[in-house]
């Protein structure tokens, strides 16, 4: 009679341990880099919009040669729903930027620095700094936006053209431009932040 090997003793659970330990170690010396560095504080400061009002609401009309005030009423007739979406509901300084958070979720971004109490702010297209707003001694801040529309009408076409900005200086170029057939309505807010 033969006699029946007995099956060796396995050493596989040894083993796979072994190797569990091994690539845990490594997981975590490569987690654990010395490269993790924290993030610069960065000096963040919110302002809401608490107040507008309207500055100056006027129609020119070329072949009349001057302006008429017009009522703040009638700004959707003029510009639609633009005024109201263009609002700036609050502003967030982060350093040397602002971010302006307007309705439904839209933001914009711009580089700016102050001067004294004017913030201003810099312009890409002509690499130049303009005036955007400015603090009051009490620490409010008051940012002026404008809102135009320029229609001219022949008896062969209608071009409107509409447009907004932040204390912009084009009214005079809009004006100096007209021809007879020329209209331009101007709307200027100040916007009042704490």
């Amino acid at each position: 009679m033969e006699k029946i090997k007995e099956p060796r003793p396995f050493y596989g659970g040894l083993f796979v341990e072994l190797v569990l330990f091994f690539l845990l170690n490594v997981l975590l010396l490569t987690s654990c880099s010395k490269d993790n560095k924290e993030e610069p504080a960065v000096n963040k400061t919110n302002y809401q919009m608490k107040t507008s009002q309207p500055i100056e609401f006027k129609y020119y009309e070329a072949s009349k040669g001057n302006s008429t005030v017009l009522s703040y009423t009638n700004v959707e007739s003029y510009f639609g729903k633009r005024v109201e979406l263009g609002v700036p509901l609050s502003l967030q300084f982060e350093d040397d930027k602002i971010v302006i958070n307007k309705a439904y979720g839209l933001k914009e971004t711009y580089k700016v620095k102050w001067a004294d109490n004017t913030l201003l702010l810099y312009d890409e297209k002509t690499d130049k700094w303009i005036e955007f707003a400015t603090k009051s001694t009490d620490g409010k801040i008051i940012l002026y936006m404008e809102f135009y529309r320029q229609e001219e009408n022949t008896t062969s076409r209608q071009l409107v053209s509409l447009g907004q900005g932040y204390n912009l200086s084009l009214l005079d170029g809009l004006l100096n431009a007209m021809n007879n057939t020329s209209k331009v309505v101007w709307l200027k807010m100040a916007y009042t932040f704490e």
